[in-house]
């Protein structure tokens, strides 16, 4: 694999963001400030800073309209004082037109809603702020600026990204991605050994300290003991409290519901992991309390649960999760209705494994991640979980077995797992 190190930012050299690239450049212009999201690592500032800063070059943007501030730089720490930011920018703003201004983790700011609205209110802004915090930007810039700020979340590097700057066959890149996963920093490193450490480091030195800082959370070790019982039961239908039982019966730590619900919710905000709601598909709305977690990047997976073998079905319904949701699907876990529950002949034991609803209306897809079809009886009763779905909306079994995609009988689409990762229209185009 070709690499190189941009600055602080460590990245592939070959990879392109292009869906993340394509949406920055669709939507300039001083009327929206664009909020690139995303867990930190992930390649935000890479995004930003290198590939549409070299567009606007490219474009015939001048230098001097470009303008950037790394807040979480120590060198910048003085321009974290708003007044002292904003007399900055005054300095740099003084002829007319627009000026295209980037800025890194703007949370660091103070006051940074409101210098934004400035921003906003002088017309001649194209501004765009990354984050690596949900509850700092996106909700606080909604409330801020009533539909004028956009949120475009950025993940961890998909399969079809990782695969197209990997030495060797498809078969030999997911042998290393469900493992190490497409964080660059754990792309980056050579070996196992070394991309462990990558991981660990990862976990122990920033996103711990850093989400329990901003959290307020005062023990890190009952922050990281929930991530281990989370990553335990990840892809299982889960609620607060069976959390806080499992964090007690194999921690041996005790934790009220309320800051269960509240540790987990900053893991969330902090893109550690996603949490999905339950869907009943007997009565067609999502189930109350019923959800799952997933983590954002099967590397962060393979670490917490302390770099074993990782469980081949879990690694799966992640990367099938995670890509469904960077396509932009509202995506749901299914669980069977009471009137469909059961199987033609009420014995069959019911499949396990998870069955993701995807929407962007007015399309809805049904995706079901299985690891093998040995053979036509395996294939029928997952082709049967599926039609039990009484719906005329289109579904899919996504299989890691090496086999040509093609229709059932029933009009059930069977495809291989990298026929379904290699274009993000694939649910439409297979």
């Amino acid at each position: 694999m070709h690499l190189q190190r941009a600055e602080d930012a460590v990245i592939p050299a070959d990879i392109r963001r292009d869906s993340c690239l394509r949406r920055l450049i669709r939507l300039q212009g001083p009327d929206i400030i664009k909020i690139i999201t995303g867990i930190r690592g992930c390649g935000k500032t890479y995004l930003l800073f290198t590939q549409f800063r070299n567009y606007l070059l490219c474009s015939g943007i001048d230098e001097s309209r470009i303008i950037e501030m790394r807040f979480d730089d120590p060198r910048n720490e003085r321009f974290r004082d708003p007044d002292v930011f904003c007399e900055y920018l005054e300095s740099r703003m003084r002829a007319g037109g627009t000026y295209h201004i980037l800025l890194d983790e703007v949370s660091q700011l103070g006051e940074f809603e409101a210098v934004l609205n400035g921003l906003l209110y002088g017309r001649n802004a194209d501004v765009y702020v990354t984050g690596s915090f949900a509850r700092h930007l996106t909700r606080d810039v909604a409330t801020e600026f009533r539909g004028r700020g956009l949120e475009i979340h950025m993940s961890p590097l998909s399969f079809a990204e990782f695969a197209a700057v990997c030495d060797g066959s498809r078969y030999d890149a997911w042998e290393e991605y469900r493992i190490s996963g497409g964080l660059p920093q754990a792309v980056l490193a050579s070996g196992a050994e070394a991309r462990e450490k990558v991981l660990e480091d990862l976990l122990r030195e920033t996103y711990i300290p850093e989400i329990a800082r901003r959290n307020g959370i005062w023990s890190r070790d009952a922050l990281s003991d929930l991530l281990s019982v989370i990553a335990r039961s990840a892809g299982k239908f889960t609620d607060p409290e069976t959390l806080a039982g499992a964090l007690l019966r194999e921690k041996g730590r005790r934790l009220s519901v309320r800051s269960v619900i509240r540790y987990a919710d900053s893991l969330e905000d902090a893109f550690i992991i996603t949490k999905i709601g339950g869907y009943d598909t007997g009565l067609r709305r999502y189930a109350g309390s019923r959800f799952k977690y997933f983590f954002s990047d099967p590397g962060l997976l393979w670490a917490v649960r302390g770099f074993g073998e990782p469980d081949e079905m879990q690694v799966l319904e992640h990367v099938i999760c995670n890509e469904l949701l960077a396509r932009g699907y509202e995506t749901g876990a299914c669980v069977p209705g009471q009137s469909e529950g059961e199987c033609a002949d009420g014995n069959e034991e019911e499949p396990a494994g998870t069955c993701f609803i995807c929407e962007s209306a007015p399309k809805r897809y049904y995706v079901r991640p299985v690891t093998s079809l040995p053979d036509s009886v395996a294939r029928q009763r997952e082709e049967s979980y599926l039609l039990r779905i009484r719906d005329a909306f289109k579904k899919a079994i996504v299989t890691t077995d090496s086999l040509i995609t093609s229709y059932t009988d029933s009009g059930v689409l069977v495809a291989g797992l990298f026929d379904f990762l290699k274009d993000e229209q694939s649910l439409d185009t297979l």
